[in-house]
């Protein structure tokens, strides 16, 4: 015998909560979506700095000179013919909006224990030498209080183009190299 009584509230009330649980997880994955996303923007924004770097070695025959503001790095990149959107020295985890930078780079001359046994300059002239090549860290996430990352993980772009991920536990991140800091220099919120 068929019973013509519908859908009872009991039955209703389960079909609701097993809705609301499928709905949790598809929100979840789309968080972990956008999460990785900007994730690998950030590494790819490194990615294009050093590539950025890289001209700008080749172009001039050195480095930019270590400083901040005006004479940051990062200014030095910002030409017509390299770097050309301000927002590549923004990590989108932070916001892509606005100025200024959430990257590291050189600001000093300083010490690096590479693979290779230590190795100081009191310039980036001195970055030249091919010892430093494998091993230099370029540019880098903000560590310290204020990381860009949620989790504390800094990716670091380093002279031969590769860029790595560091737990913050890592020693690079709990020890930062001295030469690297915040650049002072507010990257513009436009593109040339």
């Amino acid at each position: 015998m068929h019973d013509d009584r519908g859908v009872t509230l009991v039955e209703l009330a389960v079909i609701v909560v097993v809705l609301a649980v499928l709905a949790a997880f598809v929100v979840q994955g789309l968080r972990g979506a956008a999460r990785a996303d900007r994730r690998t923007h950030c590494i790819d924004g490194l990615k294009q700095i050093g590539i950025y770097f890289t001209l700008y070695r080749e172009r001039y025959g050195e480095f930019p000179a270590c400083g901040t503001g005006s004479d940051s790095w990062f200014a030095a990149i910002w030409r017509p013919e390299m770097a050309t959107d301000g927002n590549l020295f923004r990590c989108p985890e932070i916001g892509k909006g606005g100025s200024g930078t959430h990257y590291w780079c050189v600001v000093r001359g300083g010490t690096l224990n590479s693979t290779s046994g230590p190795f100081t300059f009191a310039s980036s002239k001195d970055l030249l030498a091919p010892a430093t090549l494998a091993d230099f860290p370029l540019a880098s996430d903000a560590m310290g209080p204020a990381p860009n990352h949620s989790d504390g993980h800094v990716d670091v772009v380093f002279l031969q183009g590769r860029v790595e991920t560091f737990e913050k536990s890592s020693p690079f991140v709990t020890h930062p190299p001295s030469f690297l800091g915040p650049s002072g220099w507010d990257a513009p919120a436009t593109t040339r």
